[in-house]
């Protein structure tokens, strides 16, 4: 894994890191990768089918009842601040 990747994966998640962080996950990245690797060279899944579930039971969805909604007056009566009819938070986000 090159130094670009380290810093293309960190871009993608929208997370600024410095060039110290950069290096330090740089080298966390190689060991990790590099025992995966050892993983694969002692394990033989050659004849092995792929599989998506691991536990041999079906895959099984609930039962989801439809109920009705709260109205948007009711969802926002106990709000501490509501502007425009919306729930009205702090900033979250930098502006760039």
């Amino acid at each position: 894994m090159s130094k670009i990747d380290v810093k293309k994966i960190s871009n993608l998640g929208n997370l600024p890191i410095s060039p110290k962080e950069e290096k330090l996950y740089q080298t966390q990245l190689e060991k990790i990768l590099g025992y995966v690797d050892q993983i694969e060279k002692k394990i033989k899944t050659t004849n092995e089918e792929p599989t998506f579930n691991v536990s041999k039971n079906p895959q099984r969805k609930s039962n989801e009842i439809l109920t009705d909604s709260l109205s948007q007056p009711d969802a926002l009566k106990n709000a501490s601040d509501v502007k425009d009819g919306y729930f009205k938070s702090k900033r979250v986000l930098k502006h760039a």
